[in-house]
C-alpha cells in the first residue's frame, strides 16, 4: 500500500475515533481491560509496558492504576529515535510529541517485559498494526520477545491494514 493509502487510512480513524462520545470511550476501555484481565498470558506476566494514552487513544490508566500493586508497570519515552522504558513512577513531565512520560526514572532493560499493551491507529483481523508513521513502536518491538497486544476502539478495527517488512504483528488484539 503506498503512503497516500496510509495517509487516508488515518485520516479515516480520526474521523471515527473523533466520532466517540466520552461515553462510548470509557465503556471501551472498560470492556477492553476485562479482556486483559481475562488474558492468562497477561495474568502471568510481571513487568508489563503500558502506554499514556493520547487523546485520541483508548484510556487504560485506570486499569493500569488498579493493577500496579500486582505488576511492575513501565510506559514508553521517546529518546531520539528509539523508544526506550522506564518504570512508572507517580511523576511525570511531558516528552517528545505531548505525551506523559514517567521523571526522573532510570530507562529499564526491555527484556526484562514480559507483555505490552500496545495502541495503534488501526489493527486487522491477522494483528497487523498500523501506527503513526515515525515507526518507534515497529523498531522497539522487533527487538523484544514479550507478548504484544494491541488495543483500540472497534472502530479502528479494519478487514486489512497496510504492512510493510519493518512492521510487528500483534499476537493478540483486544478492542471494544
Amino acid at each position: 500500500m503506498m503512503q497516500s493509502d496510509k495517509a487516508q487510512l488515518r485520516q479515516e480513524v480520526r474521523r471515527r475515533v473523533a466520532g466517540l462520545s466520552l461515553q462510548q470511550r470509557r465503556e471501551a476501555a472498560s470492556r477492553v481491560a476485562m479482556l486483559l484481565q481475562a488474558d492468562p498470558l497477561y495474568r502471568q506476566s510481571r513487568h508489563v509496558m503500558a502506554y499514556w494514552a493520547l487523546p485520541d487513544e483508548l484510556d487504560l490508566s485506570e486499569f493500569v492504576g488498579s493493577e500496579s500493586a500486582e505488576k511492575q508497570f513501565y510506559l514508553p519515552v521517546v529518546d531520539g529515535d528509539c523508544l526506550r522504558v522506564a518504570p512508572l513512577t507517580g511523576h511525570w513531565r511531558e516528552g517528545a510529541y505531548h505525551i506523559q512520560e514517567p521523571d526522573g526514572a532510570e530507562f529499564a532493560d526491555p527484556a526484562v517485559l514480559d507483555y505490552v499493551i500496545v495502541p495503534g491507529r488501526a489493527f486487522d483481523a491477522s494483528g497487523n498494526r498500523m501506527g503513526r508513521g515515525k515507526g518507534f513502536y515497529d523498531r522497539f518491538l522487533a527487538s523484544i520477545s514479550a507478548c504484544k497486544t494491541g488495543v483500540c476502539f472497534a472502530c479502528q478495527i479494519f478487514d486489512q491494514v497496510p504492512v510493510g517488512p519493518e512492521d510487528v504483528v500483534m499476537r493478540q488484539v483486544f478492542f471494544a
